[in-house]
């Protein structure tokens, strides 16, 4: 398997602690220009609660969760509208992940609990408080590094995990031509 570098700056914000950099590298090919690195920045924080609306789903790989969020995102913005909602974060939740298989929940924030939903569409909440969130860069194809990054630091720091992890979208793959945009805060709420 081809890996290409990836520079990893990990800024653990707890009061006044301080930078460290990593170096590693991940597997990939989703990129031609190898000068350019993903930028992963881990912080501890504490989150507040968000009310969501989500589509639980399956993709059959990891090529097909864009595909299955992509229309599961349309359903839930469709609703959105037709109710008369405010849409906040666009995220996704993970409750389960496997290479060949995953169980993913397209999610969007809302302002307030409509009345009634339809079909597929339920109302949740994203229990608040502490979270390791690490604010990524780059290209979705190398997300996992995130992923590495939190695991790294729980095992480090021995905290244990509460719920599933989730991504947060910060701006939209569709108005963005450069993959090395793109930006996502990985969350992982935490004991």
């Amino acid at each position: 398997m081809k890996t290409s570098p990836v520079l990893l700056v990990v800024a653990l914000v707890v009061g006044l602690t301080g930078y460290r950099t990593v170096s590693g590298s991940v597997p990939g090919n989703c990129c031609t220009d190898t000068s350019r690195k993903p930028v992963a920045i881990l912080t501890v924080t504490v989150a507040k609660p968000m009310t969501i609306l989500t589509i639980r789903d399956t993709a059959a790989s990891a090529v097909d969760i864009s595909r299955v969020l992509a229309r599961n995102y349309g359903e839930l913005f469709t609703f959105i509208h037709q109710k008369g909602l405010k849409p906040g974060k666009v995220t996704a939740i993970y409750p389960s992940y496997q290479p060949a298989f995953a169980v993913v929940e397209a999610a969007i924030e809302i302002d307030s609990i409509p009345g009634q939903v339809t079909g597929r569409i339920k109302i949740d909440k994203i229990v608040g408080g502490d979270v390791v969130v690490v604010h990524y860069q780059g290209p979705y194809e190398q997300i996992r590094i995130a992923y590495t990054a939190i695991e790294k630091w729980l095992k480090r720091e021995q905290r244990e995990v509460r719920g599933s992890p989730f991504e947060v979208y910060l701006n939209d793959a569709v108005m963005v031509r450069d993959p090395f945009e793109l930006r996502t805060d990985v969350c992982q709420l935490i004991k």
